[in-house]
C-alpha cells in the first residue's frame, strides 16, 4: 500500500508548454520583446520558452522583430488569435480522450457507449477555444 496521498483532479489543465505560450503572448499583446526579457520578468526558464516560441512561429502566432532591442512581436491582431489555434500550435490538435482522435486503434471503438458523446463533449470544447481570443484572455472584461 502506497503511503503517499494522491490528490485527484477533475480539472482541465494546460500543459506547461502551452502555459509559456499563452504568457509569451500575453506580453506580446503589450509590446514587442525578446524571450530573454519575459524570461527574466517571470523567473522561468529562457532556453524553454526558445522551444515553446519555436512552435509559435511555424504557426505564424509570433515574428521576429530584427535590429536593436530585437525580439518577438505578434503576427497579427490579438482578436484574431484564438485559444484553439495557440494550443494546436504548441500541442497538436485537440482532444478529451485519445480514442476520439482520427485514426484511433482502440480495440473497444466499436463497443463502447460512450465514444460518441466524448466526440460531442470534444467538439463543444474545440468550439468555445475556437471562440476565445488572445484577446479576450488578456483583456476578459
Amino acid at each position: 500500500m502506497s503511503t503517499k496521498s494522491q490528490t485527484k483532479s477533475g480539472i482541465l489543465h494546460f500543459s506547461k508548454r502551452v502555459d509559456y505560450g499563452l504568457l509569451i503572448l500575453g506580453e506580446l499583446v503589450k509590446e514587442p520583446a525578446s524571450l530573454r526579457k519575459i524570461a527574466e520578468r517571470n523567473g522561468i526558464s529562457f532556453y524553454f520558452l526558445q522551444r515553446v516560441a519555436a512552435d509559435l512561429r511555424k504557426a505564424n502566432l509570433i515574428e521576429a522583430v530584427r535590429g536593436q532591442g530585437g525580439g518577438y512581436k505578434l503576427a497579427k491582431s490579438s482578436g484574431h488569435v484564438s485559444l484553439k489555434q495557440i494550443i494546436e500550435a504548441i500541442e497538436g490538435p485537440m482532444y478529451v480522450m485519445p480514442c476520439i482522435a482520427h485514426g484511433s486503434n482502440c480495440s473497444n471503438a466499436n463497443k463502447c457507449s460512450v465514444r460518441s458523446g466524448l466526440g460531442m463533449v470534444n467538439n463543444l470544447i474545440v468550439d468555445a477555444f475556437e471562440h476565445v481570443s488572445l484577446n479576450n484572455l488578456v483583456n476578459p472584461y
